[in-house]
């Protein structure tokens, strides 16, 4: 079973609607609001770090994909860069970027409790009670959750941010069988069962996982290669299964808010698989036992809970605030977690990438510290970065917004920690990225010739404008769209960003965009906007910028106010709206820890 095959078999998406490149054609455009919260500052950090590579290709799948480029570099290098890195024109659509994560739902392994007279069952998304859980064991319930494609679908990501796949904490040993007695926990089955045994890359035998069709009743696979075990369930979350797992062998597996440091080093010792894993709420991180062994005296919880809220922040920003649930709504987080993997140096072609189904971060370049060390995920903008190419859309990110899109998402996580932003860094004669970018406006240079730090001082200019809320907004609102996939080519990306920008601004950007920033909107797209007769902005906003960092003194975290506009929010928080929205009645909730539902092993 192969990927495609997997992809296939879980496919349910609905019919999608063209409209001629108009986003609401016909239909009023909804209305966008977003609920707020508050996020702890609470690390450290300003690394670049990683890139965004395309998928190999799927063996019968339906579409091509260029090779990936991989890689990562030494934890001690500032090396990684993006600002001048651009896809090759070899790299297909629809699989170039991506990477994700989600707060709060049920564990992408399992969220599961335990019957009073029976195996663990799920519980259909809602985490059960801390106190509920079991002693390690091999039977393991698990509850259906929507295919990896439709998730995709609902989310628009460039790639796969997940593959579905759930993590139990079991190894198969290579070339040795093994069996996996499925149950179901009602008449009906769900769409698609799998197992997988990999994970990618993270073995110089090879370099994708393994598919195996799970069928009710007894299923002996055996794989070739050996390796973690993960587990695919796909139909309505009221279709539950319960899979009973022998030949297998338990690997160190660091649950956060339930392994102690001490219990992890002791799994460390005792239990012999090449590979480790930790988990939370919304990640898995799986790496070699070798490695986990050189990291074991680090405070993982500290770490999981400081990339957990990275990780939220990222969420947030693109306007996923729901609840996670094995039936997610629009705007709800994925139930499935973002998979953190050991890439082998074979595989490996620079410091940090993000590739459909996982985000690596390969042995070679050491930067596997950012996922194992306090000090490493303090050095945030490298996580950050890579779970943003998961969050990159095929709707509205043409290739030369690559690179810019996600960091969006990397800026707000460092203005969640009080850190300075990385648009003011400065060249040895005092240059920061705006003072570049102002050069080549005044210029008249090309789009394109903006490197990718440039074009997100464009990015910054909205969020300065128009408030926190800009962004979780156009994103809200782009998932509100009506759109055909399989005709979106970078000319419609560009429009459908413009027109995105100008609906939740409010305003006729047209000058921004074009005539200072010289991006490339077609004339349908320009007319789009002007049917909408929104008003011109009273200000430049192509002049917006965060005050200059002062030599040798770290700037403020806060932005200072731009004078002269009227809607202009950039010293406002995350918990604050763009102005022309009504203020949201509830109050910002309190931010927890993340808590891990309970593993039900019996």
């Amino acid at each position: 079973m192969t990927k495609a095959d997997l992809r296939d078999a879980t496919l349910g998406r609905p019919d999608i609607t063209r409209c001629g490149g108009h986003l609401f054609a016909g239909d009023a455009v909804p209305e966008v609001g977003y609920p707020h919260g508050t996020v702890p500052a609470h690390r450290s950090a300003d690394r670049d770090g990683g890139r965004h590579v395309p998928e190999p290709p799927f063996r019968g799948g339906s579409r091509e994909f260029a090779e990936p480029r991989r890689g990562v570099l030494p934890a001690t290098s500032v090396a990684g860069t993006h600002q001048g890195w651009k896809p090759g024109a070899a790299v297909a659509r629809g699989a170039e970027q991506g990477c994700s994560l989600t707060p709060h739902p049920p564990h992408s392994a399992v969220a599961r409790h335990r019957t009073s007279d029976g195996p663990p069952t799920s519980n259909g998304g809602t985490p059960p009670r801390r106190e509920d859980r079991f002693s390690m064991g091999t039977k393991i319930g698990f509850v259906a959750g929507p295919g990896y494609e439709d998730e995709s679908w609902r989310l628009i990501t460039l790639q796969y941010p997940t593959y579905g796949l759930r993590s139990t904490g079991l190894y198969a040993v290579k070339d040795k069988e093994f069996t996996v007695e499925v149950t179901l926990d009602g008449s009906e089955a769900p769409r698609a069962m799998a197992i997988s045994v990999g994970p990618d890359v993270i073995s110089d035998q090879a370099k994708e996982a393994r598919y195996y069709t799970l069928e009710p009743g007894n299923n002996k696979i055996t794989d070739k290669y050996g390796g973690m075990v993960y587990v695919s369930v796909t139909g309505s979350s009221a279709q539950k299964i319960t899979a009973d797992f022998s030949g297998l062998r338990e690997a160190p597996y660091f649950e956060l808010g339930r392994t102690t440091g001490e219990q992890w080093r002791e799994m460390l010792e005792k239990r012999q698989t090449p590979y480790a894993e930790l988990v939370s709420p919304h990640l898995v991180i799986t790496v070699t036992r070798k490695t986990a062994i050189t990291y074991q005296d680090e405070d993982q919880a500290a770490v999981l809970n400081a990339l957990e809220s990275s990780a939220t922040v990222c969420e947030e920003t693109v306007g996923l605030f729901g609840k996670s649930s094995w039936t997610p709504g629009a705007d709800d987080r994925s139930p499935y977690s973002e998979h953190c993997v050991e890439c082998h140096e074979k595989w490996s072609y620079g410091y940090a990438y993000a590739a459909s189904g996982h985000l690596g971060f390969p042995a070679d370049q050491g930067s596997i510290v950012h996922v194992l060390t306090s000090e490493g995920a303090d050095q945030y903008w490298c996580f950050a970065h890579e779970f943003g190419h998961h969050r990159e859309s095929w709707l509205f990110t043409p290739d030369d917004l690559t690179d810019v899109h996600n960091n969006v998402l990397s800026l707000a996580v460092g203005r969640s920690l009080g850190k300075r932003s990385r648009l003011l860094d400065q060249s040895e004669d005092g240059e920061d990225h705006y003072d570049l970018a102002f050069k080549k406006i005044d210029s008249g240079t090309a789009f394109n010739q903006f490197d990718h730090f440039e074009r997100l001082v464009m990015m910054e200019q909205l969020r300065l404008a128009y408030g926190n809320g800009f962004w979780p907004k156009l994103f809200t609102l782009s998932r509100k769209a009506k759109f055909d996939k399989d005709s979106r080519n970078d000319q419609q990306r560009f429009d459908t960003f413009f027109e995105l920008a100008c609906r939740v601004a409010g305003h006729d950007l047209t000058e921004f965009f074009t005539a200072k920033w010289r991006m490339p909107v077609s004339r349908e797209g320009k007319k789009v906007v002007a049917d909408l007769n929104l008003p011109k902005p009273d200000e430049d906003l192509s002049k917006l910028r965060e005050p200059k960092a002062r030599t040798g003194v770290a700037a403020a975290a806060g932005v200072a106010p731009v004078p002269g506009g009227t809607y202009h929010c950039g010293t406002q928080d995350v918990r604050d709206l763009v102005a022309s929205e009504p203020a949201v009645s509830a109050p910002p909730q309190e931010r927890r820890d993340p808590v891990m539902p309970p593993r039900d092993r019996v």
